[in-house]
């Protein structure tokens, strides 16, 4: 069977055994906040990461879902309380830690120790034998479609440039892993969504960066793919025309959603910042962000990730006050 689909089974089993336990509990508790709450059926969900970087202690993918409104009103709220990205952020402001610990977001995160041992799975010691054969996969799938959506289209054509690129020395196995991670990732919890909560919309809003640069936005076909094969798998009938849909980058010095992307921009960076053996954070605005937003918030959900001779594992990491 397909590589890449076999990896990602076995992880689905594991996170569905991890959320089950406390996530869907403090999600069910999410949708009482407000009586209109369990009517939403349009959310959004943005997302950001901070992966691949030596100086961290863990590699992140943060994930923040919330009812859809109006963007624009949004981000102006956004900036007034989140005024710069964290790394541009000296010491944060109560303001600033009080709107992140606002009970309108819910968020999923993501934690591994090192996004390369996916890759030391995936691809062994660089050997593309298991990639190729997984592109080939969806290649074949893909050509034998008679009549192809305009998705199956131009998904096709990025997966025949991928045979292509696949064969070059200087193809980047790290790059094309991390985007497959990401893909399955927000795929997962698009999938989360969709099973407990009343879903007509649900639009994507991700950083820019690996997401949209690798050979062409590539990671958002690979989430649609997958999203849709969870969707498949799990019996449940997608409406159509398809509501579902995916924010695109249309200016690239910046993106026209970028102030809502700070929310999971605060979140990964703290988590990668984060020593969770030691419990140490690399600066305050790190320890204020771990102390002030993410301990004893049910909103905030961290779920560890560990691989391991192909044993995946996972769960969730409670965060408390420290009692003084």
């Amino acid at each position: 069977m397909n590589n890449n689909l076999d990896f990602m089974k076995t992880l689905k089993k594991h996170l569905d055994e991890t959320v089950s336990k406390t996530v869907l509990d403090n999600w069910e508790k999410y949708l009482q906040i407000t009586p209109m709450m369990q009517n939403v059926s349009s959310w959004m969900i943005f997302s950001d990461y901070c992966i691949g970087n030596a100086e961290k202690h863990n590699d992140s993918i943060s994930i923040v879902i919330c009812p859809t409104t109006d963007i624009e009103l949004l981000s102006n709220e956004i900036n007034k309380f989140i005024p710069n990205d964290i790394k541009k952020t000296r010491d944060v402001k109560k303001g600033t830690l009080d709107y992140l610990k606002s009970p309108y977001y819910f968020s999923i995160n993501f934690t591994v120790d090192n996004i390369k041992s996916f890759r030391k799975l995936y691809a062994p010691s660089g050997d593309k034998k298991g990639l190729i054969r997984d592109i080939e996969f969806i290649y074949n799938d893909l050509k034998s479609v008679t009549v192809r959506t305009e998705f199956q289209e131009g998904f096709y054509k990025k997966i025949k440039m991928l045979r292509e690129e696949i064969k070059s020395k200087s193809f980047g196995i790290n790059s094309y892993c991390k985007i497959c991670f990401v893909a399955f990732l927000v795929a997962y919890v698009a999938l989360f969504i969709t099973i407990h909560a009343k879903v007509k919309e649900l639009l994507w809003l991700s950083d820019r960066g690996l997401v949209f640069d690798f050979l062409d936005g590539l990671c958002l076909d690979f989430y649609y793919q997958i999203y849709f094969n969870m969707l498949i798998e799990t019996n449940i009938l997608i409406p159509m025309p398809n509501p579902f849909g995916i924010a695109t980058n249309k200016d690239e010095k910046s993106l026209w959603y970028d102030s809502l992307i700070k929310l999971p921009d605060y979140y990964a960076g703290t988590i990668a910042s984060w020593d969770l053996n030691t419990n140490n954070a690399d600066e305050d605005k790190h320890v204020q962000v771990i102390d002030k937003v993410f301990a004893d918030n049910p909103n905030f959900n961290l779920i560890k990730i560990n691989f391991k001779d192909k044993l995946f594992q996972s769960g969730k990491i409670d965060i408390k006050k420290v009692q003084v």
